[in-house]
This record gives structure tokens, sequence and C-alpha cells, in this order.
């Protein structure tokens, strides 16, 4: 068995771990091909970024219409204690949105390399957890196929990366 990068590969099966658990599993017998691949780990990348996008900018907008308002004199928080602690809600609502929408923006841009396992009932994606260098998982993958005779295609990562295949 093993390991590298919350990917397991052993002679029955290839899992995804997390916490040390299997979180999926997919069974030799089950597997048609093995491809390396880089890409992004968010599911439906689109929704993402059009989401994302749409979250920056309608918090951008509403901080410089809050800025604008408050430079020229208009409040926007109703009957505030002038000796209490105030806290301008609509502003950090708005620095909230702004926030939550670059993680799911750095969410879409974020490659990270994965398995790309084809069976019968579908195409699975296994990601390597951390961002590993290529080098690394090539000779994982190289040390799991002479050791359990798995045959990975690792031809779309040379030819984005600029490598010779060897």
């Amino acid at each position: 068995m093993l390991r590298y990068s919350g990917v397991m590969i052993s002679a029955e099966s290839i899992s995804r771990m997390r916490r040390g658990k299997p979180v999926a599993t997919v069974p030799r017998e089950r597997i048609i091909n093995l491809k390396l691949c880089n890409d992004t780990g968010v599911r439906n990348p689109f929704c993402h970024f059009l989401l994302g996008f749409t979250m920056v900018m309608l918090g951008a907008i509403g901080d410089f219409i809050v800025l604008v308002s408050s430079l020229s004199g208009v409040r926007l928080d109703a009957d505030v204690d002038p000796e209490g602690l105030v806290i301008p809600l609509i502003p950090v609502g708005f620095w909230v949105m702004i926030g939550t929408g670059l993680l799911l923006l750095v969410g879409v841009f974020r490659a990270k390399y994965h398995l790309l396992i084809e069976t019968g009932q579908g195409i699975t994606r296994i990601f390597f957890e951390k961002p590993a260098d290529q080098q690394e998982i090539r000779r994982f993958l190289a040390k799991a196929g002479a050791e359990f005779g798995y045959e990975f295609d690792i031809s779309g990562v040379e030819k984005s990366a600029g490598a010779e295949p060897e």
C-alpha cells in the first residue's frame, strides 16, 4: 500500500484519504483507464466564478455607496446610542460578501493535480491534497505502477507543462 498527499494506492483499489480514513474508493476491477490531470478542484467552475464575481462586484458597489453616503453626511444606522459601541453592520456585510466572493474565485483558479479514474459507472476524480510537485507525483505513480501493475496516462500533464515525454 502506497500513500502520498491524501491518495492511497494498493493492489486492490485506489482511494482518497481524509484524516487517515478512505472517503472515496475505486476497486481495481472497475478501473478502465487512469489519467493524471491538472485541473480546478471545483465541481462547477462556471457557477463558482459567476457567483464569486457577482458577490465581489455587489460588495464593492455597496461599500462604495456606503463610503459616498458617509462622506456626504447621510447616516445609514438608525437610532444609535452615541455612548455605546457602534458596529457598522452594513459595511461589514459588504466586506464579508467581498471576502466570500474572492474565496470562490480563488477556488476556481487554483489548479490541483488529480487522478481521473474512468470506470464503467462513470468518472471519478481523486485529488492530491497539497499542491505537489509534478515530479514527486510522477515518482509516486511510477512506484505504484511498478509494485501493483497500474498503467497511468500522464501525457496530458506533460504536454501542458511543456516537458518532453519519456
